[in-house]
């Protein structure tokens, strides 16, 4: 599906029209022929007929419509000379579950493309808000690229703050109550904080690209717009980093605690154990059938029963005060 949106800038960097109007994708090249207007198209899941279209409406490259193509990109940005591919991976919850959508964008001098399979909340909410009339078009695509970008990122803070408020979780049960689902749900955590180390480190390197290439689809306006994301991408890295630290630690004490937990039914079973083995021996030597033992007189039966409770009575005292239970 294409979706556009066209909207007018005078050389003063406001917005011509005030508006932008969404327009068919047949009246796209006579947008682009006029050098005052903005334009923005976006693509969810395209068809191979509509990778046809973006590749002949604007003159993209055959190695930038094969990365169109393909949903499994790393965050990175190309120069095309004419234009920047740039890949970015919006975050978000689903099923309790970190998945990051994979957003490209394609930068021109008047124009911007975006491109994902799925919808992203980020995307949606603006293009709402501008077909709505909301909100003014920005002064160019590279502010609209920022204003894009902003909201990818930012949208990955509320994941962290649940991400956090599950490791206090983890750390109290791991202390109160360590048990098989407490490990599951470390594992879990940990899978999904290296998800974000992955997405998040590469972001950071493309809003470090955008600021310093001083390519000409990005003016020098802009520029420190985009040092304000990369300042959240690097708070965003160094939270995943404390995370992680915080859930090796968590897993090092469910493992202490589970060792500690092993240990203790191993000491309470040895005691049983050892008080157990005099009265075997005892029982044993009692039961002993021969014709010339007086066993079966009553005081020796007596005797058995006194020894038999004061041997395990005598040992249990002994391992109190040496402090062994």
């Amino acid at each position: 599906m294409i979706q556009c949106l066209v909207w007018a800038v005078t050389p003063n960097g406001n917005s011509g029209t005030g508006h932008a109007h969404a327009v068919a994708p047949e009246e796209i090249p006579d947008a682009l022929s006029q050098p005052q207007n903005r334009v923005w198209v976006d693509v969810v899941s395209p068809t191979g007929e509509d990778l046809r279209w973006l590749e002949q409406t604007f003159h993209l490259h055959p190695l930038a419509i094969e990365d169109l193509r393909s949903n499994l990109q790393r965050g990175k940005v190309e120069d095309y000379e004419q234009y920047l591919y740039i890949v970015m991976h919006a975050l978000d919850l689903h099923n309790d579950e970190v998945v990051g959508e994979e957003v490209d964008f394609v930068l021109g001098n008047n124009y911007l493309i975006t491109e994902r399979v799925d919808d992203v909340e980020a995307i949606a909410h603006l293009w709402g808000e501008y077909t709505e009339r909301k909100r003014k078009p920005e002064r160019g695509t590279d502010f609209l690229l920022h204003r894009l970008a902003d909201r990818v990122v930012d949208a990955a803070f509320p994941v962290f703050d649940v991400l956090e408020d599950r490791i206090d979780a983890i750390e109290d049960d791991v202390v109160e109550n360590p048990g098989r689902q407490t490990m599951a749900r470390l594992m879990s955590l940990k899978r999904q904080l290296v998800l974000l180390r992955k997405v998040l480190g590469p972001q950071r390197d493309v809003m470090n690209s955008l600021m310093n290439w001083g390519h000409p689809c990005i003016s020098h306006q802009a520029i420190i717009y985009f040092r304000d994301i990369y300042d959240h991408l690097v708070r965003l890295v160094e939270t995943v980093e404390t995370q992680r630290d915080l859930t090796s630690n968590a897993m090092d004490a469910y493992l202490s605690q589970v060792s500690n937990n092993l240990n203790e039914v191993m000491r309470r079973l040895t005691v049983i154990t050892t008080v157990g083995m005099p009265l075997t021996v005892l029982t044993g030597f009692f039961g002993m059938n021969f014709q010339h033992l007086p066993f079966d007189r009553l005081e020796v039966l007596i005797a058995a029963f006194l020894l038999m409770l004061a041997v395990p009575t005598a040992m249990l005292v002994w391992f109190r005060r040496n402090g062994w239970i």
